[in-house]
């Protein structure tokens, strides 16, 4: 925050999160605690650096198909998403490009879910 402080212009901070941060992902509870960690300091910063125009915002992620994660290529069909696919990485890097740039300069402390729907998937669907 120093920096931003310093240069006096405000500034943007993106931080890329996970929906496990808001649903359960069983067997990874520290990783969960950490994603939605950071979704409240996204709105922690936003209350409190708002004078100073700065603003945080977090992408949280879905299943996205990288060679890391090696969960399968994008293309392939997954009927729990429910866009049924993967997601790729220009889907997060999108997102993360839209809430950096002044066309989200009203959006501020918001975690933006990029996971092809999973988050709205209700119990019974």
């Amino acid at each position: 925050m120093t920096a931003f402080l310093e240069q006096g212009g405000g500034g943007t901070i993106v931080s890329v999160g996970s929906v496990s941060g808001v649903m359960a992902a069983p067997m990874q509870a520290a990783y969960g605690v950490s994603k939605a960690g950071l979704a409240s300091l996204a709105k922690t910063v936003a209350a409190e650096y708002a004078p100073e125009r700065i603003r945080m915002n977090v992408v949280a992620c879905g299943a996205i198909s990288t060679a890391v994660a090696n969960n399968g290529p994008a293309a392939a069909e997954v009927p729990e998403i429910p866009l049924g696919r993967l997601g790729i990485p220009d889907d997060a890097a999108a997102a993360v490009v839209y809430l950096a740039s002044p066309l989200s300069a009203y959006i501020t402390g918001q975690s933006l879910g990029v996971d092809g729907g999973v988050t709205v998937r209700g119990p019974f669907s």
